[in-house]
């Protein structure tokens, strides 16, 4: 299976991501996983429940506003967005199908409990790493 995250040294927010995926040629699709976040009983770490999932061509995303107007997050609880970008190795616009495909290893990979293998970003656009991250300053 392919590596599914796109991740560079200096990751701080959302545009930085952005700028970092459009330095490659292909056409990309952003596939995303929006989700509420629970702290676990133990206090140590937190569970991930799936509330939508998005995707968009690279060409269409100006900002992350673009991303959660998308995904009709209007009124809705959430607090990490899980992202990767999706290119097909031939150079052609990734398929519906490999779409699909790619946002099922995701939702996978977050029932699995290993939802740092993909790129977060919290409600204010923040990049986040889930072991570094203070999680009761997540919550509401």
């Amino acid at each position: 299976m392919e590596k599914i995250s796109v991740v560079d040294d200096n990751m701080t927010d959302f545009q930085r991501f952005l700028e970092y995926a459009r330095k490659k040629e292909a056409p990309q699709v952003l596939c995303s996983i929006v989700c509420e976040a629970a702290l676990l009983e133990e206090g140590e770490g937190i569970s991930l429940m799936p509330v939508t999932t998005v995707d968009l061509p690279l060409q269409k995303i100006r900002g992350y506003q673009d991303v959660l107007n998308a995904a009709g997050l209007l009124g809705q609880d959430w607090e990490l967005m899980c992202i990767t970008m999706l290119e097909d190795p031939d150079g052609n616009m990734p398929s519906a199908i490999d779409t699909n495909k790619r946002l099922d290893v995701m939702l996978a990979l977050i029932r699995q409990g290993r939802a740092d293998k993909m790129v977060m970003f919290d409600r204010s656009q923040k990049f986040i790493k889930l072991g570094e991250y203070n999680y009761t300053n997540m919550m509401h």
